[in-house]
């Protein structure tokens, strides 16, 4: 080799030499810099419980990591472990940044014990208690339990209890059948008469009276004798019933009776005694019996027979229809209806099945009258209705005295009573418009016992304010007959006043609605209701009123009215709540003061013909200005306090009010 190589290959083992101290050097640096790493991510687990410390085996299952003894080592930013022990349940646990370098311990549950326990019976009886407490009422058990000891007691109402000590290991399996103790019982058996032969189960034990000793259970009982009936029965021997003890009373052999029975539903009697119809009987033999069927429409029937031991008896009861004839009379003349159904006109003769019949008789304007016949083929039945026009039914009906729905009473009136209205012109302080009218009132008809007040009409208009008690004021005529369309609708009347907008486009004098008063009513009421004669002043006609009579201008509103009636004091200078005062004669409160009240009728100037006898009078005119009537709180003169006294005004004023009526019954009168 030259020189030149030689130092040619001294250079390359020097350069030889430099590689490898740097590559060693990197490998120095990144081993002390990956075991401070790790020194610094080492994390050490505790495995417990203490018992399974050593056994239990550590693996990593996730993440760049791994184990040294017990001890973690992590180079990925988390990682998970998985921890097995025997007779523990497997637990993955999942580590992060935040747990790395620390001690971590993982706890490791024990895996339960399996029991599995079978009764000897297999009839769901058996109850299962774990340490005293019920668990289940199985032929077995199946539970999981947590290992440790354990009382299981075993009950069967046929078998003697027994307890069970167990001991159960971590993920162990106990399976076992129990055997049970049998109950020792006894049966005693007696019956009368005596010497009858028992047998248990099919096998024949001896005669009565007799004792048998039977082990805990069920057993089905037989007790014959010659002549009478056999007698089974089931009996069971337990724990809490050792013994059992039975007195039979046997009844006299019996034999089969089959029965048809046509129509089917019917009373059926056995020897007197209701029983309820089925094809077939058992009845004492040798020995007669009666059998009696009957339905209602149908002839009944009744037989007599005697029942044998070897061969059943056959009985069939057909029935008849029965019919009759029924003889309908009324008056006056009207339809019948049977059970709905139209058959005629009265008088009418029917022949109709012997049931109960619903008759009906009916006749237009009528009550109807509804009657129950059962008709029998012994005799005629007859029935005879007496038909009640319906508008004197309603009335019979009608009550005395009733609360409307916005809370006024009501006071049923039946005049049929002629009177005069107005007043001659000899009468002191009468006006030219007092005409004077014979009235002659027959429909019966319902007055307001008080003026409209104002917690009455606030049900209508809450917009109105006023004292509660005080009579309404400050409406006009319309506003009071809007009212009274209201108050009809809300109780299913018919309205009287047909209204468009603001306007009274007609009156229905046919309706039972609700109104005002006609003229004609309210001057009855006021002068001659309840009195033997009529009278120029609601309390009479002596002009010296009597004390607490009325509300008008009295001495205490001198100073606020015109007029005032002297030596007179009522305790109000304006408006009182209704029914501050005497009732009066009519049964009416304020008709002769408290406030002015608007009524039905228009105001007319127009005299009534000579000789007319005005009936019933409605007015069905459309006039603009209507009657006011009654004297009021202003009232202080003669003229304004007599009841014939009447205005027209066709405007509100604060010292008008109303007061409501209506007919019994809508229509002409009765």
């Amino acid at each position: 080799m030259s020189q030149f190589d030689q130092q040619l290959k001294a250079a390359k083992q020097r350069q030889r030499r430099l590689y490898l101290g740097v590559v060693a050097s990197v490998v120095a640096v990144v081993l002390l810099l990956l075991s401070i790493l790790l020194a610094t991510r080492g994390t050490r687990i505790d495995i417990m419980p203490e018992e399974v410390t050593q056994q239990a085996r550590l693996d990593v299952s996730g993440g760049l990591a791994f184990i040294t003894g017990k001890t973690l080592y992590a180079i990925s930013s988390n990682a998970s472990v998985t921890v097995e022990a025997e007779g523990f349940y497997t637990r993955q646990q999942q580590l992060t940044d935040a747990d790395f370098g620390k001690v971590m311990t993982i706890t490791l549950k024990p895996l339960p014990a399996k029991l599995h326990l079978r009764s000897p019976m297999a009839d769901n009886k058996t109850k299962w208690l774990i340490d005293n407490q019920l668990y289940i009422v199985a032929d077995e058990m199946v539970r999981e339990l947590e290992p440790g000891d354990y009382q299981v007691s075993v009950m069967h109402p046929y078998f003697q209890i027994k307890d069970l000590n167990l001991s159960l290991g971590r993920g162990e399996t106990l399976e076992q059948s129990v055997d049970l103790e049998p109950v020792a019982g006894e049966f005693i058996v007696n019956s009368s008469p005596a010497n009858a032969r028992v047998s248990i189960g099919g096998t024949e034990q001896g005669s009565t009276p007799h004792a048998i000793s039977l082990q805990g259970g069920e057993y089905q009982v037989q007790v014959l004798r010659d002549s009478f009936e056999p007698v089974t029965e089931t009996i069971a021997i337990t724990r809490e019933a050792p013994l059992v003890e039975r007195h039979y009373q046997l009844e006299p052999e019996k034999g089969e009776v089959h029965v048809v029975l046509k129509p089917a539903d019917g009373k059926l009697l056995v020897n007197k005694l209701q029983v309820k119809p089925q094809a077939s009987f058992r009845l004492e033999v040798n020995k007669t019996h009666t059998m009696s069927y009957s339905k209602p429409g149908f002839f009944s029937q009744s037989k007599s027979f005697r029942v044998h031991a070897e061969t059943p008896t056959h009985l069939e009861f057909k029935l008849e229809k029965e019919s009759g004839q029924v003889e309908l009379t009324s008056t006056p003349e009207a339809k019948v209806a049977v059970n709905g159904e139209i058959v005629g006109t009265t008088p009418l003769t029917l022949t109709l099945d012997a049931l109960p019949q619903e008759i009906t008789f009916s006749k237009a304007g009528y009550r109807a009258v509804v009657k129950q016949v059962t008709p029998t083929s012994s005799a005629v039945k007859r029935l005879n209705a007496i038909l009640v026009p319906e508008r004197i039914a309603t009335l019979q009906e009608a009550p005395s005295t009733y609360r409307h729905k916005a809370g006024g009473t009501m006071k049923l009136y039946k005049p049929n009573d002629t009177f005069s209205m107005g007043a001659e012109r000899s009468e002191p302080g009468q006006r030219a418009n007092e005409f004077v009218k014979t009235v002659k009132l027959t429909r019966p008809f319902y007055a307001g016992v008080n003026e409209v007040t104002h917690a009455v009409y606030s049900r209508y208009d809450a917009s109105k304010s006023g004292q509660a008690n005080n009579p309404v004021t400050g409406i006009s005529w319309l506003d009071a007959v809007k009212f009274c369309n209201w108050l009809s609708e809300l109780e299913g009347l018919q309205t009287v006043y047909r209204l468009q907008g603001n306007n009274l486009a007609g009156i229905d004098n046919n309706a039972d609605g609700y109104r005002l008063l006609t003229e004609a009513e309210w001057e009855w009421l006021a002068r001659k209701a309840n009195r033997r004669q009529q009278s120029r002043f609601v309390w009479g006609d002596d002009t010296v009123i009597p004390k607490n009579t009325v509300n008008i201008a009295d001495e205490s509103a001198k100073g606020t009215v015109r007029n005032v009636v002297p030596k007179y004091n009522d305790g109000y200078a304006g408006i009182a709540p209704s029914g501050s005062f005497t009732q009066e004669l009519s049964g009416q409160f304020d008709q002769g003061g408290n406030v002015s009240e608007w009524v039905h009728d228009s105001y007319s100037l127009s005299p009534p013909k000579s000789g007319q006898v005005l009936i019933d009078p409605f007015d069905t005119s459309r006039g603009d200005s209507r009657v006011i009537k009654g004297a009021n709180w202003r009232s202080g003169t003669l003229m304004e306090l007599r009841a014939s006294y009447r205005e027209g005004l066709s405007a509100a004023r604060d010292d008008v009010g109303f007061r409501i009526g209506r007919y019994v019954t809508g229509g002409v009168g009765i």
